[in-house]
Order: C-alpha cells, then sequence, then structure tokens
C-alpha cells in the first residue's frame, strides 16, 4: 500500500473531531469522500502502527485485520498540530511531490514544522 498523506490528514482531523476516547471507532464508520472502507482500514493500520492512535480493544474475531481505536496519542495529536493549516499543508505536500525517496510520519511532521517555523521568521 502506498501511504496517502491527505488521507492520512483527513483521517487525523476526523478523529479529533469524533473520538474521546468514550467509545469505539472503526474503519467503516470513518466516511471520508473518495476513500473506500479498506483504503481507510489500511491507513487506519499504519497510524495505529506508528503509535497515532489509542487501540485498547484489539481486532474483530471476524475481521482479524480491522482496527479499531478510541482516541487519538499525544504523538497522533503532535502530528496533526503540524500538519492541521491549509496553507502550510498546501507548501508541505508541494515539497512531498519532489522528493521521490520513501518518507515516514515523522519526515513529513518534521517537514511541516520546519515549513510553520520558516513563515514565523525561525
Amino acid at each position: 500500500m502506498q501511504c496517502d498523506w491527505d488521507l492520512i490528514r483527513s483521517i487525523l482531523l476526523w478523529a479529533e473531531h469524533h473520538c474521546d476516547g468514550s467509545y469505539i471507532v472503526s474503519a467503516d464508520m470513518i466516511i471520508l469522500s473518495g476513500y473506500t472502507p479498506s483504503e481507510i482500514n489500511g491507513h487506519l493500520k499504519l497510524l495505529e502502527n506508528s503509535g497515532f492512535l489509542i487501540n485498547d480493544y484489539g481486532t474483530n474475531s471476524k475481521q482479524a485485520c480491522h482496527i479499531y481505536f478510541s482516541r487519538l496519542t499525544r504523538q497522533g495529536q503532535h502530528y496533526l498540530n503540524a500538519v492541521r493549516n491549509d496553507m502550510i499543508w498546501r507548501r508541505t505536500k508541494s515539497v512531498l511531490a519532489l522528493i521521490s525517496l520513501p518518507l515516514t510520519l515523522s519526515l513529513v511532521q518534521d517537514l511541516a514544522v520546519a515549513i510553520i517555523k520558516s513563515s514565523l521568521g525561525f
């Protein structure tokens, strides 16, 4: 699966708005225009494996690879804070388009933070 950085950002924005830790969320509950539940679930796995989601509920016994979560972790919130602003996100994506190397969530976050610092004059 190729990482869709827009989908990652959209999932995190959705989770921040809808998840407070009081109930369980799964991929089929997340409706994002242009994405299938399978694409969303694949990116939820990436976010969970990266420590961005709280998953205290394991997996569904009928669908062993279906991710369940209740809220963002502090690390997930920090990433979202770096890419939340639309202008910063557009600038980050324009730089990402120039890079042909594999990227990680932490590198994308570092790039967004560098763009924020640059826009603030640091």
